[in-house]
């Protein structure tokens, strides 16, 4: 019997997208307390410092703001300006917050101390109502952990949960495209593959959005091609190749070459890197193979 010539493409297996990754090594890390310990310090560290230098601050102007309006006749200039800083003073508190979570948050991750990092950031979301710009980011560090710990459900769940809070209170922040990009592949790992394309769609368009929002904003735009603009550029390339890897999974071969096209188009617009070069040569690998179909 003579063997067909038909060629076989196998299908690839998923890989955590780097950009939203949360630790370099996904294997399990023996802690001990020093870490944790460090990072609990620094949490409590940055809240006593920052209310004691906040609580000065707002005894200072305050001095200053019973003084203007003691004044006769009242000096009106003055006495609106020290009630603006007063005002200003009082509104640091949340930032104090935000930023004591933030920075402890950032050691722990940094250090492995696993048990503080997602103790804080189950604290951040407590507390999420009064956080600047909310507790996204801590939900995120959670869910990679649930992934790093292949709890895939509970990671799906949370997320949801986490999708549908900040849509109703922001359908347009820019929070939702890595939320979308870490259940997407969670949902991936459970080889649910429709389901990894619905979440990688909804992350490919919340950066579409952030990229139209900056194209209309002149100074913004020229901030973030400078810092942002460019880590975008390849967190966006690698949703596109994640989404092309499920479409190809599913056999729909015309809509994975269109992604990896995209993503290889969006990676050459960033800096060169290591994952830029990654991601443009796993396309490449991948659209020469495609040929064949």
């Amino acid at each position: 019997m003579a063997k067909s010539n038909r060629q076989v493409y196998k299908i690839p297996q998923p890989k955590m997208p780097k950009a939203v990754q949360l630790e370099s090594k996904p294997e399990p890390i023996v802690e001990t307390a020093g870490p944790n310990g460090l990072c609990y310090g620094i949490f409590a560290g940055a809240l006593i410092l920052g209310f004691s230098l906040n609580i000065w601050l707002v005894y200072l102007v305050t001095h200053n703001v019973v003084a203007a309006y003691s004044e006769h006749p009242i000096n009106w200039v003055q006495a609106i300006l020290y009630t603006v800083l007063l005002a200003m003073a009082l509104s640091l508190v949340r930032g104090i917050v935000w930023g004591s979570f933030v920075l402890s948050a950032t050691v722990a991750a940094r250090t492995q101390a696993v048990k503080a990092q997602m103790d804080i950031c189950t604290w951040a979301r407590k507390f999420r109502y009064i956080l600047p710009g909310g507790a996204a980011w801590a939900t995120q560090a959670i869910i990679q952990r649930m992934i790093t710990k292949e709890e895939y459900k509970e990671a799906i769940a949370l997320g949801s949960e986490e999708y549908e809070l900040m849509t109703k209170k922001n359908p347009k922040d820019q929070s939702l495209a890595n939320l979308c990009a870490c259940i997407a592949f969670a949902y991936q790992m459970q080889n649910e593959q429709h389901r990894a394309i619905e979440w990688n769609e909804k992350a490919v368009k919340s950066f579409d959005e952030i990229f139209a929002a900056i194209g209309k904003s002149g100074g913004v735009s020229k901030y973030a091609g400078q810092s942002i603009l460019q880590t975008l550029y390849i967190q966006h390339a690698q949703v596109l190749m994640g989404l092309a890897m499920s479409y190809l999974s599913v056999r729909n071969r015309m809509k994975a070459k269109e992604n990896l096209k995209e993503a290889i188009s969006q990676a050459r617009k960033a800096p060169d890197s290591s994952q830029k070069r990654d991601v443009i040569r796993t396309c490449e690998e991948h659209l020469s193979q495609l040929k064949h179909f």
